[in-house]
């Protein structure tokens, strides 16, 4: 073969492999038109328990603090941490949510985060997030308190144990 045949045949090939490379490029996902989902409100963001634990919460605390329902754990926990994966590290609690955060009024600084464990929270998997959920808050410093029936104890005592974890400046 002499060099122009060469020549000719190595330019057809790279254009073969240019035009592969590009329809693949064009089918990937991020290539896709936008699929249009379709959603409606909610009557209620919380639960009946959830909502009257809001109430003793807004009642005995709302004055001094801002309580936020239902917050995503990557919303209050800062997962760049140096000398670890930030892209997994996120994944990871991206999906996760506490019920409630406690912040200051200043500058809504998270001071302590509450779980509300109705029956759910017996089941196995429910029981292995639990454990990963508090391993998490430990380590970040931040109070996490879990109320299991609430029903059983009285507004007093709720708050008490809420400002017992909260910094001695509060």
């Amino acid at each position: 073969m002499d060099q122009k045949t060469l020549f000719i045949v190595l330019g057809v090939l790279a254009l073969v492999i240019l035009s592969t490379l590009s329809r693949k490029k064009a089918k990937s996902p991020l290539a896709k038109p936008a699929v249009e989902y379709h959603y409606k409100r909610k009557d209620f963001m919380m639960s009946r328990a959830e909502h009257e634990f809001f109430s003793i919460l807004t009642r005995g605390l709302g004055d001094k603090f801002f309580i936020f329902p239902q917050v995503n754990i990557s919303s209050i926990l800062d997962h760049t941490v140096k000398g670890q994966d930030w892209r997994a590290a996120r994944a990871h609690i991206n999906r996760m949510s506490v019920d409630y955060v406690i912040c200051d009024k200043s500058n809504v600084r998270p001071l302590v985060a509450i779980e509300l464990d109705d029956p759910t929270h017996d089941k196995e998997d429910r029981q292995k997030r639990d454990a990963d959920v508090n391993r998490i808050f430990e380590e970040a410093a931040l109070p996490l308190v879990r109320f299991s029936d609430t029903r059983q104890m009285n507004t007093a005592d709720i708050i008490q144990r809420i400002t017992d974890k909260l910094p001695n400046s509060y």
